[in-house]
């Protein structure tokens, strides 16, 4: 099966999106064909996100207009006609949140145009918590609440096979002019996941600008979700929504961790690692010790983590400066 993921990327933030890559490694080892639309360094914005960062002098400025090679929305458009055109998918999928959804909604438009047949499955942080409105998006056929890598691989197989998609879990659809729903699967076991095939994407997503410098980074995860109830936050949000799919804070393994990052450090130089968890410190004195030692004996980078000011105390404060955490960042 041919498979065109579009990332949607409006601000031109440069970083591999977690979902999108372990899905399109899922879809990869199955056999299918994937490729990636990615408007990250072909819009004009240019990391909007960065740019206001660096006006209020939060950060340091640097140079990283190298990166970028912006094009109009016209010229976007027909790259991406050009793409499906010659691609011929069976699929388009996107993920999406909020910043994006309008710049995902124009491209699905472009994509409907040339082919309205073509059948488009979205998923990501605003089709999880809004279902109900970006389902009737003309432009959207199918869409995936929640974790995608089960319901994303099953779907994919059932479609391939000509066979009906209408009994999967997580899946929302329309049928006959009415939206139709399944309830949530259980979430992901994440030592069940594969270490990430990031050869689709373009490598600048690799270079990160911090303390005024350019680093070789790469992205990855220690736990899913978090257990505080920020009403402000998507995973409140989540956890009312997906409240029958278990236990919604969940952790990898240290060692499956460690040998993701080691892998992948080796094939693509990584010089810094980014934890893209939304709590990187809900973890007992035993689980930190664990990584602390595996971290310096196997891996030895320095390396960002999220997390709240309820969690932070001398203790781990210490440990993270012991493994060269370089930064921390606090929601607040």
């Amino acid at each position: 099966m041919r498979i065109l993921f579009i990332y949607p990327n409006a601000e031109g933030y440069s970083r591999i999106p977690l979902g999108p890559s372990i899905i399109i490694t899922i879809l990869l080892e199955d056999g299918h064909r994937v490729e990636l639309f990615d408007t990250t360094f072909i819009m004009e914005n240019r990391h909007v996100d960065f740019d206001i960062r660096e006006k209020a002098k939060l950060v340091l400025p640097t140079d990283r207009s190298h990166l970028y090679g912006p094009h109009s929305p016209e010229e976007i458009d027909e790259v991406l006609k050009n793409k499906v055109e010659r691609f011929s998918p069976d699929l388009i999928a996107a993920s999406i949140v909020e910043d994006n959804y309008q710049c995902a909604d124009h491209l699905l438009q472009v994509v409907k145009s040339l082919n309205r047949n073509i059948p488009v499955i979205v998923g990501g942080g605003t089709p999880t918590v809004a279902p109900e409105v970006v389902i009737e998006n003309p432009h959207i056929d199918y869409l995936i609440q929640g974790e995608g890598e089960e319901a994303m691989k099953e779907f994919c197989d059932l479609m391939e096979r000509g066979k009906s998609v209408e009994g999967l879990r997580n899946l929302w659809y329309k049928k006959n002019g009415e939206v139709k729903s399944k309830l949530p699967r259980p979430f992901v076991d994440m030592d069940t996941l594969p270490i990430q095939n990031l050869d689709l994407w373009d490598e600048r997503h690799f270079i990160k600008a911090y303390s005024g410098q350019l680093y070789r980074a790469g992205y990855f995860e220690v736990s899913r979700g978090c257990l505080h109830k920020c009403s402000y936050c998507i995973n409140y949000a989540c956890q009312k929504l997906l409240w029958e799919a278990g236990k919604f804070y969940r952790k990898k393994s240290i060692d499956k961790i460690i040998e993701e990052i080691k892998i992948l450090k080796g094939k693509y130089n990584f010089e810094m690692i980014i934890f893209c968890d939304d709590n990187g410190l809900l973890m007992s004195r035993a689980r930190m010790e664990e990584f602390a030692e595996s971290w310096q004996l196997e891996i030895n980078l320095p390396y960002w983590i999220n997390t709240t000011a309820e969690t932070i105390n001398r203790e781990n404060l210490a440990k993270l400066k012991e493994t060269d955490c370089c930064g921390i960042g606090i929601g607040v």
